[in-house]
């Protein structure tokens, strides 16, 4: 309560320093200078001239009078004054908010009482004059100087006027909804040949040729879109707009990207040149993300995002300090000492050289995830956070030693406790404040931007059908029986037991268990049809199909109908069906498994929790369809930077096509199941990231560099005694000469020819081999085709760049040709040679899919649910009463109905009985309910019988006999629901009815 009073006395401490701020500014103002002064100031926030701002703008104007308001105080604020519904303030009502504000601010400082009503009145009529009389003039200056600039009418690319034809042409196709249309299916072509692109795809194949047919006239569209949209608005309304904005830097992209390669296609430009041409290329991945300026529930939830991402930051903040803490932690610990030969035998640095007893390289190398510098360091913390692998990351950790020492197993184990300390901090405590304050700012600003409810008509589809009860005794008698909770609960074991009896089946399953379950099957199938059949003949089959369960009732019989059907005709063979039809037919047996969700019917709980997944399903789906947008853009992405990183298995192609990823280490291959050789496998990878599986590892193989590459004496040695010869000897004109022994020599050159060399010697030694399993090294030259790839590895570790496969490529050592059609070689290194793209690829895609809209399609069920029980317990009846629902809401109705139908029927029979007996009545017989003041006009059906039958013993007239005379309870809904609690106002004041209350059987449902 302390804490609570004190929080109070703050906020009104704040309150009053607003309010005096207020009145230092806009203070002691004659109306008419207040009226200047905002009219200045509502013009610097109406940016674009419409005389209308929205609630973030009249935020920025509010804080420019020192009046700072939370989310919920702005939101109230606006719908006060938003006097039209817009969501928008004009003038008229920002002057009206901006005086009514003075005024407070003035009573409160003089320290008079707040919320009197006299107080709060708003602006009277002749000030409501003044301020729209300003804004008037003012708004008409605007249009003036928003149309004409020194007395000229304002011209588009200072060329087409208002009244020009080509403007107004193009206004006209950029309004016209066909266009429209069309732009949405050029988008959706777009992304279709996004989704095909792949780099195997050889370069004068029929499908490269109708991509790049595509693709120029897709720029084609879009260019004319962009220029009809600025010749129609001007270029600087149409840059306003931040979906315009998109659309042109996309537009932009794609025709630099175009120009660019057309024309240095048959050019010799620097590979370096060309690799900053490929960034352009990857923007054509954003062009999916213009439908979402075409879908309204995508754009409000991409501006919910947006504008929930500035208070967040703050979190951010938070969060990149703690790990910049534990980062330089750990860099004091393990900073270069987790680094280990390869040859596990290798302990100390200085020995980890030569080969090893297989005939690798031995090399020093470093876990992929260590903390030699802070920005390492970070990445190791976040990967940590996300837990991926972490017990592996852990025990590198303590199992390491020092700088020039590798590996010795539970070295420091008093680092265990830095890593568990790192994952509770940064995994459990700061990933988990920025989900939740990410998804509390969502769920303001979503709330801030939902639309006040309209009044809408409700659908006549909503409303059921209302039926009466069946006149037969026995349809009627079926009718009481399977209309009740009973007997749901009855057929609700009956399920139970058939999922038990399906959850005993097993392969390979002993002759007892076939028999028992043909034997379950039948009966459990013979049980549910024998209800179906007795509620449709009971309720009619258009009263029993108008309810949902009794269409998946019946549904679901038939498929069980149909399966045993089919077994039958299988097992017996009476009808000649060819096997694999009947292999495909009884796939209907599948379908019995839906039987286990009849138990939805009997279970309330799991009906609320569907028809809360229900009611959230618009929300999900929009989050879910963002979050297949992102998962494809990604995907393209992906393509497009790590398409062309080695996979495990394409070392083992055919011929030189295999010489590009020879080259590569096995350790450094992307895995065969997760690469991004097409969009469909990098959905699949990035699908494995989202979940947190080893995407490490993924991470690790996508970021390949070159190393630094120096030919050792060592390496020398061998390559000389392997070759037979030494080639630095040989005359520099040579086609085999490598500058080993030349001082001014680039160790890169001599690195390459030297791998060029051992490349030739592998392709001569394997020659004609293609065909052996063990390619590429063949069973009888297994050793030596090994060897050479060995030297060829050790002398460009790492991967290789374009550079260097166009040197082998010029060569005739390398060829890329796929499929009969031609295509040029690329590198196996990441784009620009840089483990930056990749770390920002994962690590966005990581936080935006894993750590936001995953969590957030979580946070939306959680608050549907959350709304439910909020719902159920505002709504909570008093006790012996019902929540006014659509369901009791239906059951009132249809008893009224049914009670003044007997009543009408009642009051025709006395009429003609009375009438019959000579005896002139005179009675409101019309009337659904009766005069309550008439003897014979009773209010309730079981009165009516009573009084029915006092009329007949007085006359010939068998009243048992007419339609309506004996009435019987109506079933209008499934279930038996108790009698509704008597009203207050048949009680007396003991407490006691004003008349016997009716039986049983007499009451009316």
């Amino acid at each position: 309560q302390g804490f609570a009073e004190q929080k109070a006395v703050q906020l009104q401490e704040n309150l009053l320093k607003m309010q005096e701020g207020l009145l230092k500014k806009l203070g002691g103002l004659h109306e008419d200078d207040l009226a200047s002064k905002i009219e200045t100031l509502f013009e610097t926030i109406d940016a674009d001239g419409s005389g209308l701002i929205d609630k973030f703008e009249l935020k920025g104007a509010l804080e420019e009078l020192e009046i700072f308001l939370r989310p919920k105080e702005l939101q109230d604020l606006v719908k006060k004054y938003d006097v039209d519904g817009s969501g928008t303030i004009d003038f008229e009502e920002f002057l009206s908010m901006i005086k009514e504000l003075v005024r407070k601010a003035e009573i409160a400082v003089a320290g008079e009482q707040e919320g009197q009503e006299g107080n709060k009145e708003a602006l009277d009529d002749d000030e409501m004059k003044k301020a729209m009389a300003i804004h008037d003039a003012t708004q008409a200056e605007r249009d003036s100087k928003k149309t004409t600039v020194n007395g000229k009418s304002l011209k588009s690319l200072y060329l087409f006027g208002e009244q020009n034809p080509v403007r107004k042409g193009c206004t006209w196709i950029a309004q016209n909804p066909y266009f429209d249309k069309l732009i949405l299916a050029c988008i959706f072509m777009s992304s279709v040949c996004l989704g095909i692109e792949r780099p195997e795809i050889g370069d004068d194949s029929p499908e490269r040729n109708a991509l790049k047919s595509i693709d120029v006239f897709l720029n084609i569209v879009f260019t004319s879109e962009a220029v009809f949209k600025i010749i129609s608005l001007t270029f600087s309304e149409y840059i306003k707009n931040g979906w315009n904005r998109l659309d042109f830097m996309i537009v932009t992209t794609s025709l630099l990207d175009w120009g660019l390669t057309e024309g240095f296609k048959d050019a010799n430009v620097n590979l370096t040149v060309l690799k900053i041409f490929r960034i352009f290329r990857i923007f054509r991945a954003l062009r999916p993300l213009r439908i979402i300026a075409r879908a309204r529930g995508l754009r409000i939830l991409v501006s919910t995002l947006m504008s929930s991402v500035k208070p967040v930051m703050n979190t951010v903040g938070i969060a990149l300090s703690v790990f910049a803490v534990f980062g330089v932690l750990g860099m004091q610990l393990l900073s270069g000492k987790m680094h280990f030969c390869s040859d596990p035998k290798v302990y100390l640095k200085e020995k980890c050289l030569g080969e090893t007893e297989d005939g690798e390289l031995r090399t020093w190398m470093s876990h992929p995830v260590h903390f030699d510098d802070i920005i390492n360091a970070i990445r190791a913390l976040f990967i940590l956070a996300t837990q991926d692998d972490w017990p592996d990351h852990m025990w590198a950790g303590v199992d390491a030693t020092g700088n020039k020492s590798g590996r010795w197993q539970n070295h420091n184990e008093v680092f265990i406790l830095y890593y568990i300390v790192c994952i509770m901090v940064a995994g459990y405590l700061i990933v988990n404040i920025f989900v939740g304050v990410f998804v509390d700012c969502y769920n303001a600003a979503a709330s801030e931007m939902e639309q006040p409810p309209t009044n809408q008509k409700i659908s006549k589809s909503k409303l059921h059908d209302v039926f009466d009860d069946p006149e037969s005794a026995l349809r009627l008698q079926i009718c009481d029986i399977v209309a009740t909770s009973p007997f749901d609960l009855f057929i609700a074991f009956f399920i139970s037991t058939n999922v038990i009896t399906m959850a005993m089946e097993s392969f390979k399953q002993s002759d007892w268990q076939n028999v028992f379950g043909v034997f379950t099957n039948f009966f459990f199938a013979f049980v549910f049809g024998l209800e179906c059949s007795f509620k449709m003949w009971a309720f009619r089959p258009r009263r029993y199909f108008s309810n949902g369960w009794n269409r998946f009732d019946f549904f679901i019989v038939m498929i069980s109908f149909g399966g045993i059907a089919i077994d039958s005709i299988g097992s017996n063979g009476s009808i000649p069906i060819d096997p694999q039809v009947l292999r495909i037919l009884r796939i209907f047996r599948v379908f019995r498994i839906l039987r286990a969700f009849r138990i939805f019917k009997a279970a309330k709980g799991l009906q609320e929790i569907i028809s809360t997944l229900v009611d959230s399903l618009p929300a999900i789906v929009n989050l879910f369809s963002m979050l297949a947008l992102l998962f494809f853009i990604y995907g393209v992405l992906g393509v497009q930077l790590f398409g062309n990183i080695c996979v495990d298995g394409e070392q083992a192609q055919s011929g030189m096509l295999a010489t590009r990823c020879l080259l590569t280490a096995e350790g450094d291959l992307l895995d065969n199941h997760a690469n991004f050789l097409t969009v469909p496998l990098a959905l699949l990878t990035l699908f494995r990231v989202s979940t947190g599986d080893a995407w490490g590892d993924v991470l690790s193989a996508s970021q390949l560099e070159p190393q630094a590459r120096n030919v050792s004496l060592d390496l020398w040695t061998t390559f000389t005694a392997t070759l037979g010869r030494d080639p630095g000897l040989l005359d520099a004109g040579h086609a085999d000469y490598i500058p080993y022994y030349d001082i001014d020599a680039s160790q890169n050159d001599v690195s390459v020819k030297l791998a060029a060399v051992a490349i030739q010697g592998w392709s001569n030694t394997t020659l004609g081999m293609e065909s052996d399993i063990d390619w590429p090294f063949p069973g009888p030259v297994a050793e030596r085709a090994f060897l050479w790839i060995n030297l060829a590895r050790q002398a460009l570790p790492g991967c290789l760049t374009d550079e260097d496969v166009k040197y082998f490529e010029d060569r005739g050592l390398m060829d890329c040709d796929f499929g009969g059609y031609s295509r040029v070689c690329s590198g196996s290194c990441t784009l620009m040679n840089t483990s930056v793209f990749a770390n920002l690829y994962f690590v966005s895609f990581v936080c935006m899919a894993t750590f936001v809209l995953l969590q957030l399609v979580i946070a939306v069920l959680m608050e549907q649910l959350a709304n439910h029980d909020g719902d159920a317990v505002l709504v909570k009846p008093l006790p012996g009463c019902e929540a006014l629902t659509q369901v009791v809401f239906s059951r009132i109705y249809r008893r009224w109905r049914y009670q003044a139908t007997i009543k009408i029927k009642y009051l025709n029979d006395v009429r003609k009985t009375k009438k019959a007996a000579g005896l002139g009545l005179e009675s409101n017989f019309m009337s659904p309910m009766g005069h309550r003041d008439n003897e014979v006009s009773p209010t309730r059906p079981s009165v009516a019988r009573r009084v029915s039958r006092e009329a007949a013993a007085d006359s010939s007239f068998d009243f048992e006999s007419s339609p309506g005379a004996k009435p019987r309870p109506a079933k209008y809904l499934d279930g038996h629901d108790p009698m509704p609690p008597t009203p207050p106002s048949l009680l007396d004041v003991k407490g006691a009815l004003q008349e016997p209350p009716p039986s049983p059987e007499d009451r009316i449902r």
